[in-house]
């Protein structure tokens, strides 16, 4: 293959000069699975470059068109900004295989919701925060997160649930009254006790979250995701369990944790592994864990390494809220 001809039209792509002929030879040439290794570029500050410019038309791209089918030529400018992002990492670095996303995250959406249907928008509170009830307060709200504190754990036990909710192109840090913290990713939610009480410490993720549980061993932290439990006396680890997607998945930075789900055995999961929990079935097998893949979401980046095109496009598609129909027979 000449590579030279089809660097240029890269570059016209990145660029924004295609004509519409030369943007759907772009897109045959992604879905013919052109394997990118070694290219000859001028120099890294280039490859830097152009990796930059993808970035900003996946971004401006999928700012501008809310709602976008994929069919099965990819034709539509979503697709073939994220499938030429997803390639052009591959190629223009091999061992970096991730966007970052230029995003402000804020809490300004962030929804804090009580027993009884009560609603406070994170946003709106300045860093003083606000007393929930005689038991818990909210304070040290920030863009970014805020903590949660029971203010006098020695009184009657409060039973109450809380809820903070996380709107798409939004991150949120919490710490919860136990002195665990967690951060949540876009889309997700948490419900948890204004006051831990009894013998466990039980709290409920719909998405995603990494959690860095407060030692506690007479008091065990557990994670419920759909069907999936994670158990943990006080250890670093990730949960992803979208509503979306068929599978829970606990991935254990470090620590110690134990994964469970109905009608299956508990697995013991040693730092540096995860292991999947599959919706109507049972649980996969653990395996050693990409840790810098699982947290890329944390540090505000989308990582595409060792994931089809479906799962990238349903990653890029839950950040900027927009909705991206996939034909069937396009899964890789």
């Amino acid at each position: 293959m000449d590579r030279e001809p089809i660097r240029r039209l890269l570059e016209r792509y990145s660029e924004g000069k295609c004509t519409p002929s030369e943007e759907r030879q772009v897109e045959h040439l992604l879905l013919s699975k052109v394997q990118f290794t070694d290219w000859d570029w001028k120099s890294d500050v280039d490859k830097l470059r152009r990796k930059d410019e993808i970035r900003q038309a996946i971004g401006s791209a999928l700012a501008d068109r809310p709602h976008r089918r994929l069919i099965s030529y990819f034709s539509g400018g979503i697709a073939a900004c994220v499938l030429l992002g997803i390639f052009m990492l591959h190629f223009a670095s091999r061992n970096v295989h991730r966007i970052v996303r230029e995003d402000v995250i804020d809490n300004k959406n962030v929804v804090l919701e009580m027993d009884g249907g009560t609603t406070v928008l994170l946003g709106k509170l300045d860093e003083s925060g606000l007393t929930l009830s005689e038991h818990v307060q909210v304070f040290d709200v920030s863009e970014t997160g805020a903590h949660f504190k029971t203010i006098d754990n020695h009184k009657i036990h409060d039973t109450s649930m809380l809820t903070v909710s996380v709107p798409p192109r939004k991150q949120f840090s919490l710490v919860l009254p136990d002195g665990s913290k967690v951060w949540l990713n876009t889309n997700s939610s948490l419900r948890f006790p204004a006051q831990f009480g009894g013998n466990e410490r039980v709290v409920y993720l719909d998405g995603e979250g990494f959690f860095e549980v407060a030692a506690d061993k007479l008091h065990p932290f557990k994670v419920i995701a759909k069907q999936a439990e994670v158990v943990a006396t006080g250890t670093a680890f990730n949960v992803s369990g979208y509503a979306s997607d068929n599978r829970v998945i606990a991935s254990l930075l470090e620590g110690h944790v134990q994964v469970w789900k109905s009608g299956s055995e508990t697995i013991s999961l040693p730092a540096g592994y995860e292991v999947s929990c599959y919706d109507g079935e049972g649980v996969g097998m653990p395996h050693v864990a990409d840790m810098d893949r699982v947290l890329a979401w944390k540090n505000g980046a989308f990582s595409f390494d060792d994931k089809t095109i479906v799962a990238a496009l349903r990653e890029v598609a839950r950040w900027y809220d927009v909705v991206i129909e996939v034909e069937e027979g396009v899964t890789h």
